[in-house]
């Protein structure tokens, strides 16, 4: 029988801890809990373990979920019979980021071991009390999305390569993490940059060919899976990656920019770091530890990432997610060095209880503007929540009191289709070859929400057409209710163009008593499978529907789209 160390006491509380805090802020909080995306990944699992193949629509083979990895891990759940697997999805996400942590600790707490320091000091202790309750942790790690998974793979990457580094052994571990987290997400894969150039600096022969060794595993497991899905699917990239980014644009790039240093404002120490960093002498410089210029690389290059994608349309840096263990980890490193530099300098040390205090002070500050500092990325995380749970009750509604064979037209899709079963025709084109991959101008309006061609939903005749699957509990605001519902350019197209009100009639429903508003197509008013559905009074219709009013509410960029509809109108 083995009896545990002090050391792994020590983690396993830290990991207890972190996911326990983790899991209350799942419970307690309103901004936290699962995204509309999480359910589309979801319903490909789902079809995944009933036969019916990676789809999202049976019958449709388009790739609209990016997070194959998450895929396959709740598609065994739900081959076992487990109908909600949304709970599943959170479960392993608090689990996933509580590892991460407990890994970014262990890291921390062992390179302090190096220097005959054994434990955290306070400073230490409320630094990662801040990575655990920051808003970026408590959001992601219970969005139910593969965005934790790919945290916990990359610091498990970069911890087992520390220690193939130091014992010269075979790349294999960090090869299969890295793999791993490529499968989880392709951006994943960026990590094997970074832990390459690791194995070549500095630069000896035995350590390089180990590092070409690391490349040619990562290449052979990721690039395996890539001609896989290459030949499975027939097109190279991810159709959410042409659905999103399109051609790459000046101002595309100028939205990843904005979106870099928006991360960099809320987090404070990555402006901080620049600072200290460029100011640090060759001599600190040379103090600090492998792990700190990796963690710094991996910064670097998501951050590339983000820009180069035009950043996201989520609160709090989803693409960032997976470097704020390594990244402020690397930071926090850096300050605590300069800082004993600069009493061995001074050659007196500042009282310790003075010091204390200073770091409690100093890192509760922190976590206050990490929070104050985004309070519009609080308040968009609370209504997405809040906004998904209701289009979960409207796809089971749906489900209910739809045929089976309902086509629905919508925006977003996650939900809708995870609980309503039904055939469903993405607006955007995230799940659609023809919108996707059609050619269209991106980095002007809602990032991955740009594209669109409303000719073509109107030719695939959908039963019904939810622009935007709101639950209201009275008649919304007029202005409320016209930009909720025309907030991307595919909703306001929709609702500008002639054809559709001559095709479809503005209907409303009933669920769980609240409004859903939304287009019906106008043959299937007498259709008593659809009778739950009511058209508008004309009145009602004037005032939601009537397309002349939504150019009151109006951006300059629609100006020419505006132009080239007028004759149709």
């Amino acid at each position: 029988m083995t009896t545990k160390t002090p050391k792994s006491r020590a983690t396993l509380r830290f990991f207890l801890v972190a996911a326990v805090v983790l899991a209350l802020g799942f419970v307690l909080l309103p901004f936290t809990g699962p995204v509309d995306d999480a359910y589309i990944t979801m319903t490909y699992s789902r079809h995944l373990a009933h036969g019916q193949g990676l789809v999202f629509n049976p019958g449709e083979n388009v790739e609209g979920s990016t997070a194959f990895g998450q895929v396959i891990i709740l598609a065994v759940f739900s081959l076992l019979g487990i109908v909600r697997i949304d709970f599943v999805a959170v479960l392993l996400g608090i689990l996933a980021w509580a590892g991460a942590l407990t890994l970014g600790y262990r890291l921390y707490v062992d390179d302090r071991g190096r220097t005959g320091i054994e434990n955290p000091g306070t400073m230490d202790f409320v630094f990662f009390g801040f990575l655990i309750s920051c808003p970026m942790s408590l959001v992601w790690a219970a969005s139910a999305m593969e965005t934790p998974i790919v945290g916990l793979l990359w610091m498990l990457a970069l911890t087992t390569h520390l220690r193939e580094i130091d014992s010269e052994r075979v790349p294999w571990a960090s090869a299969l993490a890295t793999a791993v987290a490529g499968l989880m997400r392709p951006d994943g894969i960026l990590v094997a940059v970074v832990l390459g150039l690791s194995w070549l600096w500095p630069f000896r022969k035995k350590r390089a060919l180990r590092g070409v060794l690391y490349g040619v595993m990562v290449l052979g497991l990721f690039g395996g899976y890539w001609l896989w899905r290459w030949r499975h699917l027939g097109y190279f990239t991810p159709n959410t990656y042409a659905a999103k980014v399109g051609d790459l644009s000046i101002m595309l790039l100028l939205h990843g920019i904005i979106y870099v240093l928006r991360a960099g404002m809320a987090l404070v120490f990555p402006p901080v770091f620049l600072i200290l960093i460029v100011g640090a002498g060759r001599k600190l410089r040379a103090e600090l530890p492998r792990w700190f210029w990796i963690g710094t690389g991996l910064t670097a290059v998501a951050c590339a990432y983000a820009v180069s994608v035009g950043g996201d349309f989520f609160p709090y840096h989803r693409f960032l997610v997976p470097v704020l263990i390594p990244g402020t980890l690397a930071a926090w490193k850096l300050f605590r060095v300069v800082l004993t530099h600069r009493r061995r300098d001074r050659g007196a040390a500042v009282a310790p209880p003075a010091r204390k205090r200073l770091a409690v002070l100093l890192v509760v500050g922190w976590w206050l503007w990490a929070t104050g500092s985004q309070v519009l990325d609080l308040y968009k995380a609370n209504k997405l929540v809040e906004w998904t749970r209701a289009w979960v009750r409207v796809g089971r509604q749906l489900r209910a009191m739809t045929p089976e064979d309902t086509v629905i037209a919508t925006l977003p899709i996650g939900a809708v289709s995870y609980f309503s079963h039904r055939r469903i025709i993405d607006m955007v084109g995230l799940t659609d070859l023809h919108i996707g991959r059609s050619k269209q101008r991106t980095g002007v309006n809602i990032v991955g929400h740009e594209k669109f061609d409303t000719a073509y939903v109107l030719k695939r005749r959908p039963h019904l057409i939810l622009s935007w699957p709101e639950l209201y509990r009275k008649d919304p605001k007029v202005s409320e209710w016209r930009y909720a519902h025309t907030i991307g350019m595919a909703q306001r197209d929709l609702y500008l163009r002639k054809r559709t009100f001559d095709l479809y009639t503005p209907v409303e429903v009933k669920i769980a008593g609240r409004t859903l508003f939304g287009l019906m197509r106008s043959d299937l008013l007498p259709n008593p499978e659809f009778d739950e559905f009511k058209p508008l009074a004309t009145k009602r219709r004037r005032k939601y529907f009537d397309p002349d009013l939504f150019r009151v509410i109006t951006k300059p960029s629609w100006d020419e789209a505006f132009e080239s509809l007028r004759d149709e109108n």
